[in-house]
């Protein structure tokens, strides 16, 4: 929160990621704070790591599956939005900067090309944020945006270098958010990716495992929701 030495979060961010590989994200976040007052600092912490810095990937890892606990307080987000409120008493800053969610999703995508764990971290963040609820416009944009990448990756034969890597991390991005999203919202958005699930047979024949299976796992996915829920006649 501005008096940590910077000097100790390099060394704090890589026993956070040991922590994670050896007892998994999902626990280690349990344990860190996650209260309304953490989420900014935390975003503008993580707008000081670019991607572009190697050194410090344990660092984006670290901030961003923090952030990936933090964004699901239940609050509104425009209401704890420190810009939105500036703008509001008339401060603003001319309409050109972003909001908080524009400012997470926008640091997670600059990590979801990333060659390493980053990358992982920043598709959890995104899955987080998306489907929380009253997003489905940013939500939907995502999906747009996911769905061009994948259907020109997939005419160029793939993709090679950085390009493969992003359609990685587009596809776990995918798939989290319909592995965490909510049914009825998650119907309307199956029409945008209609050019990737009424043609699988282009993913099926994809020669990088990695991609493959997790297109498998997105059309899996995908099948459930189609799926209509069935409630138990016994349950109370």
């Amino acid at each position: 929160r501005g008096t940590l030495d910077r000097a100790v979060l390099l060394p704090a961010c890589r026993i956070m990621y040991a922590l994670c590989k050896v007892r998994g994200y999902k626990t280690v976040v349990k344990f860190v704070p996650h209260e309304v007052h953490d989420l900014e600092p935390l975003v503008a912490l993580l707008a000081t790591v670019p991607p572009s810095d190697y050194d410090a990937w344990q660092v984006a890892y670290s901030l961003m599956v923090w952030l990936s606990m933090v964004v699901m307080v239940p609050f509104d987000l425009s209401i704890i939005d420190s810009s939105i409120v500036v703008s509001k008493g008339g401060d603003s800053n001319g309409g050109g900067g972003l909001t908080l969610v524009q400012s997470i999703e926008r640091l997670a995508l600059g990590y979801l090309g990333s060659t390493g764990v980053a990358r992982d971290a920043a598709a959890a963040l995104l899955a987080r944020l998306l489907t929380r609820p009253g997003l489905q416009r940013q939500l939907e944009g995502f999906i747009d945006m996911a769905t061009a990448k994948l259907t020109e990756s997939s005419s160029e034969g793939g993709g090679a270098g950085s390009a493969s890597f992003l359609v990685v991390g587009i596809y776990t991005a995918l798939a989290t958010i319909f592995k965490l999203g909510h049914r009825s919202e998650l119907l309307p958005m199956l029409a945008h990716l209609a050019p990737l699930i009424n043609s699988p047979q282009a993913l099926l024949g994809d020669g990088f495992v990695t991609r493959r299976k997790l297109g498998m796992k997105l059309l899996q996915r995908v099948a459930l929701v189609y799926l209509p829920p069935r409630a138990a006649s016994w349950r109370y």
